[in-house]
Parts: C-alpha cells; sequence; structure tokens
C-alpha cells in the first residue's frame, strides 16, 4: 500500500480494497476517509484506556458486556454491507430498548437509527439461534434469542449474554425494512418478520449454527393456553429460585427465558437429569451440566406443573439424557431421609448432617457434639426422666390458666358427686366394726 493510503490501515482488513478504489476513483473522498480514519484511531485508544485497569487488568464493566463494535464496522454494516435492516426491533437483552436490526455478512448489529452500534456479536462467534414464541401474551409474538459460542470450562456467569429481541407475528410494512438480500428472497419469507429475520440468519450463518424453533415433536405443554385456545404450549413455567421463566425443550438444548439472562444448556453439556420434590401438583427438575473437564454445576428449576412432567420425561428419554432419580446417590439420601424418621441415624452420621445444616446458621458453631447429646427418645421416656421443680398444684394451676377461670354446674356436680362417694367410702369400715 503507497504511503498517502497509509491511514486505511485503521479501517477493516476486508473493507480497505473498496475504499481504497473509491478514493482512486473520487480524490475528493480521501480527505472524508483521513477525518474517519482518525477519529477511528481516537475512538480505539479511548476505548483500549477504558477497558483496562490501572493494574493493566480488564475492567469488571468489560467483562460484563458484550464486545465493544469498532466505529469503521458500525459506519459500514448500517450501509452498503447490510444483507437486511429493519426498524423499531424490540430488543430484551442485554438492554431493553427499541433499536434498528443490522444483518451484515458477519456482525448481528442493534443500533438506533442512524446511530453506532449499541451492542452487537460477530456471526461466527454465535453458537446457535433459537426462535421462540412469547409465553402469556394475548397478540402470539416470537423471539429470537441470539446465543454466544461457549468457551470451554466456563460457566453460564461466564459467558457473554444471549442477545434476545421480540417481534411481531406479522409481515414488516414496506420502508421498515431493507437490504442487499431482501430482492432475492422467496416470497414466503416475506410475509413476516420471522420467516423474513430466519431466511437472512440462516444464510449468514455458519453450517454448523443451527437456528431452531420449538417443535410439537420435541415437547409441547399439555396445560392450555387460557389466553389463546386452541393453541399448543411450547413452554413450561418454572423457577429458577427466585426467579420465574419458562423452559423450552429444543433440539439442541434447553432454554430458560425470558428474564435476564436468557440462558441455553446444550444437549450435549447436560451430564444428568433428577426430578426432585415430586408433589401431587407439583415437581422439581435438577440439570447437572458440564462446565468443562470434571467440573460441573447442578441448576434447579421448581414448580413445574405435574401435567407436563410426561412430555418432559419424554424429551429427557428421546435425547438420551441420564435420569439419575434413582441413583445409588440419590437413594442413599432417600434412605438417610427415612432412617431419620424412624429416628435410626448412625452417631457419626447425625454428627455429620447436624455439623453440615448448622454451619451457616451458627457461625461455624457446632450445634451438637455427640449425638447423645440430641435427645431423639419418646415422650414416654421423657416423662419417666422428668424430674420438675414445680409442684402438683402449680401445675394445676397452669392448666387452670388456660381456660376461663369459672366451673360450669356440670362439674361442680361431678366433684359433689365425687364427695359424696369419698364419704360414703370412709363410712364403710365403721359399719364393719
Amino acid at each position: 500500500m503507497s504511503e498517502p493510503l497509509a491511514f486505511l490501515n485503521e479501517f477493516p482488513e476486508d473493507l480497505r480494497p473498496a475504499v481504497e478504489k473509491l478514493i482512486i476513483s473520487d480524490m475528493t473522498t480521501a480527505d472524508i476517509f483521513i477525518r474517519l480514519s482518525s477519529y477511528i484511531a481516537s475512538l480505539k485508544a479511548a476505548n483500549s484506556s477504558s477497558n483496562t485497569a490501572s493494574d493493566g487488568s480488564e475492567s469488571s464493566s468489560k467483562k460484563r458486556k458484550l464486545d465493544t463494535p469498532a466505529p469503521a464496522a458500525t459506519s459500514n454494516v448500517t450501509t452498503s454491507d447490510a444483507l437486511l435492516t429493519i426498524k423499531d426491533i424490540s430488543f430484551t437483552a442485554p438492554q431493553r430498548k427499541k433499536l434498528t436490526l443490522t444483518i451484515t455478512p458477519t456482525h448481528l448489529v442493534a443500533h438506533p437509527a442512524g446511530g453506532d452500534a449499541e451492542f452487537m456479536i460477530e456471526l461466527d462467534k454465535v453458537g446457535s439461534v433459537a426462535c421462540l414464541p412469547v409465553p402469556d401474551k394475548a397478540a402470539r409474538q416470537w423471539s429470537f434469542c441470539i446465543f454466544p459460542a461457549r468457551e470451554e470450562g466456563k460457566g453460564d456467569a461466564e459467558v457473554r449474554e444471549s442477545i434476545v429481541f421480540t417481534v411481531p407475528d406479522s409481515a414488516p410494512k414496506q420502508g421498515v425494512f431493507s437490504g442487499s438480500v431482501v430482492g432475492f428472497l422467496a416470497e414466503d419469507d416475506l410475509k413476516g418478520y420471522k420467516s423474513l429475520i430466519s431466511a437472512v440468519l440462516r444464510d449468514a450463518l455458519d453450517e454448523d449454527t443451527k437456528l431452531v424453533i420449538s417443535l410439537a415433536s420435541e415437547f409441547v405443554s399439555a396445560i392450555p393456553q387460557a389466553h389463546r385456545k386452541g393453541e399448543k404450549a411450547y413452554h413450561v413455567a418454572a423457577h429458577r429460585g427466585s426467579k420465574d421463566g419458562y423452559l423450552f425443550f429444543l433440539e439442541t438444548g434447553v432454554v430458560f427465558g425470558f428474564k435476564r439472562p436468557v440462558v441455553l444448556f446444550e444437549l450435549d453439556r447436560i451430564r444428568r437429569v433428577t426430578y426432585t420434590s415430586v408433589l401431587q401438583r407439583t415437581f422439581n427438575v435438577v440439570f447437572t451440566v458440564a462446565k468443562g473437564g470434571d467440573d460441573e454445576e447442578d441448576v434447579e428449576f421448581s414448580m413445574l406443573d405435574q401435567g407436563d412432567y410426561p412430555g418432559v420425561d419424554r424429551y429427557i428419554k428421546k435425547h438420551d439424557l441420564t435420569d439419575a432419580s434413582l441413583s445409588a446417590a440419590r437413594k442413599a439420601k432417600t434412605e438417610l431421609k427415612s432412617e431419620l424418621v424412624n429416628g435410626e441415624i448412625p452417631d457419626k452420621e447425625m454428627n455429620r448432617i447436624v455439623n453440615e445444616v448448622t454451619k451457616g446458621i451458627a457461625g461455624n458453631r457446632p450445634v451438637a457434639t455427640s449425638f447423645e447429646k440430641m435427645d431423639l427418645d419418646d415422650d414416654d421416656e421423657e416423662d419417666d426422666d422428668f424430674e420438675g421443680n414445680a409442684s402438683d398444684d402449680d401445675i394445676a394451676e397452669e392448666y387452670d390458666s388456660d381456660v376461663s377461670g369459672h366451673t360450669s354446674d356440670e362439674e361442680e356436680e361431678v366433684d359433689n358427686d365425687e364427695n359424696v362417694e369419698g364419704g360414703e367410702d370412709e363410712e364403710e369400715p365403721e359399719q364393719e366394726e
């Protein structure tokens, strides 16, 4: 590259030939690109300093957010590079905001109309995409969930947050969308937001990156939808801790949404599935997922409707997921609980349980140092060993305080009868003499 055009190094490598060709064809544009490259360089420097702490480590704010888009990429993806641009898309993650969605050959970008990107993701770093029906809405809507590819050995909290946006179940109006591929799409692809975005994403994503939807062949709920009668539901209402949401059982894995963060548990990461707290109306399910190597974590979802148990169980068996509900470890816990009820737990085991349960509550103070200090005897044995300081009169007085304090006429008659009978008993010996 000639020295006068050295400023092109600030532009992405795939854009340099096009910019250089444009400058050669019209030298009046050179000044604009020179000023633009200077602006890009200054933003890069500012971005680098803001994302690096004084000790050279990355700041926590950078770790929590998606990669910050480069202005050069932003200025190009919103113009001639765009495969598809749609205005006024409702994003719910990582920000709740209405923005313009732009899909380029290399990026998916969210930005205000005519402005720089708010957030973006490289298409080659997308792990999978799910298009899911939004539950509990009177009007049908669809949520697109863009899940970043997972890095080996990282848990959910360490993975970049997914991008989630919602579209209505209708066709976009003319002027709302544009792009270089629009003229080449099939007529069916233009009938709705869902089909339009799906068609463009399938062409832009790598062949190994799947775009999946909810299918009845994978899971369909047995619970009727009150807001849209007659339609099938593809979700199960559940709680993860205190957070309520919905589980979707897909061909690629299990999604929990739609409150942030929306998480995907890929099938190849789910090592075991365990049913717990199976009650008459609800049950819990625990997914044991791999984090990398031998590390794993248990993720529990509670309060699933018992009516959806058969569907969830069919999904687990279809994908050969290990049901650990009757495993040796789970069985041991069940037997241990049974022994606790029967009062037959060994001393050593009881000490271990007590110390574990009370560790957080008592500030690491052991509540009982031995099993003998825990009185698990029956009430009858306690009565035999009871030695109180209170007299019988005190005890009687205590019981009397629980009632009104005035005896009824019937009670007085009973007392009188007892006194009469007692008098007769005392007189009987005198008659015998």
